[in-house]
């Protein structure tokens, strides 16, 4: 994208950007009026100070032409650069801590106080103190005259005197046309080298003037070191120091704030001499001081393309998929004329872990007014693009964008990492850790909303997977309890999220599930992806229960009678039983079976009022009593075992007791 940019600028900008080079010194200005009342824009703009970190952020933008670029008045020119007799050009570039040392210098990082513009009395505007830059569009006026021009004074002279980026930008952009005045009106150091500070020296001078009072022969010659921190043991007398000398010491000893650099020291070296002084800097010529430095802060050019939808995180199908894409080294129009969006199945870091599926090719060049006001640039009106997507799995995939330039047929590209969540549905009954009578009711609804008609769910299956008291599955096969009836009216469902939704409810009858705990999930199938969605609710089917009250001894004699009573708490009315059954099963003292054939006692009579078994279970479980009177047994050892029938389930339940028949 660097290459790409300064190569279009070389070859296809030269004749603009040569336009826009200074060439000849400042033209000529008014004086500045009596008082900083009279000066191009008036205190009552108001004006706010930003924090520290936020004029550090932009002059290191600034220094790499990323605040402004292409703007008309804020977007830097080209820097001639090399030898006298063989310059050329290259793109802006100035050493940001050169920018924040003048900032510093001028005026102490301080674009407004009080609620209103920083103005000198010489009418020198916030932080880099503009007043008579030379340079377009206040070439002639600067900040001391109001523009007649309603244009450059709403758009160039007060954003310089309210807005920091644009006062930073602005001084850049002077800068810049100072460098840019030599050779012919401005003496070189070394072979003007843009990256190397030391070769900065002259356009440093000239930005505060070149003038004679800024000679190192008019200042004090035992000056040593100037420094901006004023807790070392340097010199902090600005009086004793040229301009020039002022910034570059600044480099070097960078101001202290709250116990912190505002940014790293960088070594510079100053000329050992400097030829006499010549007004326009005939023969002032010298070699760049040695050791050369340069400054390390890094920059980086404004991504060509924007994502401003989706964010990153969670989304749910459709989504959309906007922002804006344009190529800075355009000449004319956006320099973009395509844009095409994939999904990469990835991981949470955004890591591809399998093949692209391929978006579509989104709409581009719609009315983005926003942005080509912010770059000043008219010809990025028609930058925006669109794109639904419909068709992704539940899962983490990074978005790529890509966008293709009218320049150099290459593909800018820019991504997002996102989450798709599964389309919406709902468990409304049975609710989480509840306990089910049954039969009982499973029943919701679900929806897709990337359907382009239709509810978006062709299936609705239902499973239990046995599980423990927390819901964990226990590794036994689940019970697939059927394919639940879908499509019954939901207009709660369509009220929010569209008619098209409306027959969204599905339900089912569930029984038969033996006693204990389960992860009922429920899965709907889309039809646009296949996909099965599934939500889940852990439930407790209680177990039968029962008690078997006698024999109440271990020995008994015939005829003996055996009682109790019986229940199934998941049953929705009645008691739950409808039959008890009783079994003797041979076997030896401690009631282990012989292996003999067991003894069918008989079918007890069900349905006897227990009104303790109603006090603690509940009314419906009153007639819950049974009754057998035993005979017919061979003395000896039985394990006794009385068998009850849940109506609900058709399951058996079982109580036992070892008994003792004398002969």
């Amino acid at each position: 994208m660097i290459n790409k940019l300064l190569v279009v600028t070389m070859t296809v900008g030269v004749l603009s950007l040569l336009s826009l080079l200074a060439t000849t010194p400042d033209s000529p200005w008014s004086p500045p009026p009596a008082s900083a009342a009279g000066c191009a824009v008036p205190s009552s703009v108001g004006g706010s100070q930003p924090s520290n970190g936020l004029i550090t952020a932009a002059f290191n933008a600034a220094g790499f032409n990323n605040l402004f670029p292409g703007h008309q008045y804020f977007g830097l020119t080209a820097l001639e650069t090399g030898p006298a007799d063989a310059r050329s050009l290259q793109q802006p570039h100035v050493p940001p801590t050169l920018l924040k040392a003048i900032g510093w210098i001028e005026a102490s990082w301080r674009q407004a106080e009080g609620g209103a513009p920083l103005i000198s009395f010489d009418c020198g505007y916030g932080i880099m103190q503009i007043t008579a830059p030379g340079v377009f569009p206040l070439a002639g006026i600067g900040m001391v005259q109001s523009s007649t021009d309603p244009d450059v004074y709403n758009d160039a002279q007060v954003p310089i005197a309210t807005s920091y980026t644009h006062n930073i930008a602005f001084g850049v952009k002077t800068l810049i046309g100072k460098w840019n005045l030599a050779p012919e009106w401005r003496p070189l150091v070394g072979n003007g080298e843009a990256a190397i500070l030391e070769d900065w020296y002259y356009a440093l001078w000239s930005y505060n003037g070149f003038v004679s009072g800024n000679h190192p022969s008019s200042a004090e010659p035992l000056r040593g070191e100037y420094s901006c921190n004023v807790s070392d043991g340097f010199n902090h007398n600005r009086s004793q120091f040229p301009y020039q000398e002022l910034v570059l010491g600044c480099v070097r000893h960078p101001p202290v704030v709250d116990g912190v650099d505002l940014w790293p020291p960088i070594p510079v070296t100053l000329p050992a001499s400097v030829p006499p002084f010549d007004g326009f800097g005939e023969g002032m010529n010298m070699p760049t001081p040695q050791p050369a430095h340069t400054d390390p802060t890094s920059g980086s050019l404004p991504t060509p393309i924007t994502i401003e939808a989706p964010q990153s995180g969670e989304v749910g199908l459709p989504f959309d998929i906007t922002g804006w894409s344009v190529d800075y080294a355009a000449p004319s129009d956006t320099g973009i004329d395509a844009i095409h969006i994939y999904a990469y199945p990835s991981d949470v870091f955004g890591t591809a872990t399998g093949q692209p599926v391929f978006l579509g090719a989104a709409a581009y060049g719609s009315l983005r007014s926003d942005v080509a006001t912010f770059f000043g640039n008219p010809g990025f009106v028609e930058s925006g693009f669109g794109l639904a997507a419909r068709v992704l799995t539940p899962g983490f995939h990074t978005i790529v964008v890509y966008s293709r330039s009218t320049l150099t047929g290459s593909w800018f590209a820019e991504t997002r990492v996102i989450r798709v969540v599964a389309p919406p549905m709902s468990l409304d009954t049975p609710a989480g850790g509840s306990t089910v009578q049954q039969p009982f009711l499973v029943a919701g609804w679900a929806i897709d909303q990337a359907a382009a008609s239709g509810t978006g769910v062709d299936a609705v299956h239902v499973y239990a997977y046995p599980a423990d008291a927390s819901g964990a599955p226990t590794g036994a096969a689940p019970v697939f309890l059927g394919a639940a009836p879908y499509g019954a009216p939901r207009p709660d469902v369509g009220a929010v999220h569209g008619e098209q939704f409306t027959n969204s409810g599905y339900g089912l009858d569930v029984s038969s599930l033996a006693g204990g705990s389960y992860r009922l999930v429920v899965y709907a199938r889309s039809t646009v992806t296949g996909a099965w969605n599934a939500m889940d609710r852990t439930i407790r089917v209680p177990s039968p229960t029962m008690a078997l009250d006698l024999p109440s001894e271990t020995t008994v004699q015939q005829t003996f009678q055996v009682s109790g009573w019986a229940i199934d708490q998941g049953a929705v009315s009645g008691s739950g039983v409808d039959a008890v059954h009783v079994y003797a099963y041979p076997s030896d003292s401690s009631g282990t079976p012989t292996g003999a054939a067991p003894v069918f006692l008989g079918g007890a009579s069900y349905g006897a009022p227990r009104p303790d078994v109603a006090a603690v279970f509940g009314e419906q479980f009153t007639n819950s009593g049974y009754v057998l009177d035993a005979t017919g047994l061979d003395g000896g050892f039985y394990r006794l075992v009385v068998m009850a029938r849940s109506a609900a389930t058709g399951m058996w339940n079982n109580a036992l007791q070892v008994i003792q028949v004398s002969p």
